[in-house]
């Protein structure tokens, strides 16, 4: 049983180490992503602190999202462009290490994954910012939608009223 649960202090250094390393990516990706997104961030933070909205404010909140949207949007399509020439660059790099390598081909392979890892971080860093960044625009859509359905129940509730009234 003591095999299964195995080294304490081995399993304590080797979270260390992955939260290290994790929080080392996670600010490649938020570096990557840009300010860009940082706008949204905010604008969408201000607005879930508040229960009730005027028209006037829901309209604003559709329109402003909308924008912001557009330009995160805009910032995903560079993202996936710079995703893929980052897959490119390490592909290229590993070939080339392989390439150059000497020994038997799995001592080559080890040799080149060694040698490419700074390019494979890179590529998954883009990678997690690209997904990063495509979920945030598809939670801002479901706000979006949100504040939009809203928007035509009180539009309908209005023109229930007046023609009632007629």
């Amino acid at each position: 049983m003591t095999e299964m649960i195995g080294d304490k202090d081995k399993k304590n250094e080797l979270y260390k180490k992955i939260n290290k390393n994790a929080s080392v990516i996670d600010n490649m990706v938020d570096k990557i992503i840009g300010d860009e997104i940082k706008e949204m961030d905010k604008f969408l933070d201000s607005i879930k602190e508040k229960d009730n909205f005027s028209d006037e404010e829901l309209e604003k909140i559709i329109l402003r999202l909308t924008l912001l949207m557009y330009y995160a949007v805009d910032r995903l399509e560079s993202l996936g462009i710079k995703s893929d020439v980052s897959e490119i660059n390490n592909n290229e790099t590993y070939s080339r290490y392989y390439l150059q390598g000497e020994g038997t081909i799995p001592e080559r392979e080890n040799q080149a994954e060694l040698d490419s890892l700074e390019e494979e971080l890179m590529e998954k860093a883009y990678y997690r910012a690209y997904k990063k960044l495509k979920g945030k625009i598809d939670a801002a859509e479901k706000v979006y939608r949100g504040v939009k359905k809203v928007m035509d129940k009180r539009k309908a509730e209005i023109d229930f009223n007046r023609s009632a009234e007629q």
